[in-house]
């Protein structure tokens, strides 16, 4: 870890600690993910379109509950509250449960690993809160993208049953008196 990532962790977090900044940074944000949410995933999803977030609402508040000081406490902001009430709910939520020192191993913009390590506890506490699906992610990426994509699928054309989804997604479901016992 270099000295001057965890300093600037340090820093951010000595500047949100001040009741101005922290309420001015979390509004703005709020406001702005609100309406980014609104035209790039409420409005398509009214359209029928399928809609996938690598970030989004727990991201931001994994985020400022690691910053702010108030972990799990985050959940009872107002702006927190505001950006979930606002933000369409997901169908599926994932958690990619992977420890801190391979997360940044595999990222050049990685903050500081005690940072990384907090918002990882901080996620996992409220996987529960926002209903995710806790996935192994240091097994092979191949295997939990299969895994991922299958649970979804499955999920999406249980919702929307056709007769091509039972033919090519997996096999149909047996019919009404034929071979049940």
């Amino acid at each position: 870890m270099r000295a001057d990532e965890q300093a600037t962790v340090d820093r951010r977090k000595a500047m949100f600690r001040r009741l101005l900044v922290r309420a001015a940074w979390s509004w703005l944000m709020a406001l702005d993910l609100a309406g980014q949410y609104l035209f790039r995933v409420r409005l398509p999803l009214l359209t029928g379109w399928v809609v996938i977030c690598d970030r989004y609402v727990y991201d931001m508040w994994v985020e400022w509950g690691a910053y702010f000081g108030s972990g799990e406490g985050i959940r009872h902001v107002w702006a927190a509250r505001l950006l979930r009430w606002l933000a369409p709910q997901p169908d599926v939520a994932y958690l990619l449960n992977l420890p801190a020192e391979v997360a940044r191993s595999r990222s050049s913009t990685a903050p500081a690993l005690r940072f990384m390590e907090e918002q990882a506890a901080l996620y996992r506490r409220l996987a529960s809160t926002f209903q995710a699906i806790i996935q192994d992610a240091e097994r092979p990426a191949a295997e939990l993208e299969d895994e991922i994509a299958y649970k979804t699928l499955t999920a999406y054309f249980d919702r929307y049953w056709t007769l091509l989804n039972a033919l090519f997604f997996r096999n149909p479901r047996p019919l009404p008196g034929k071979g049940s016992p």
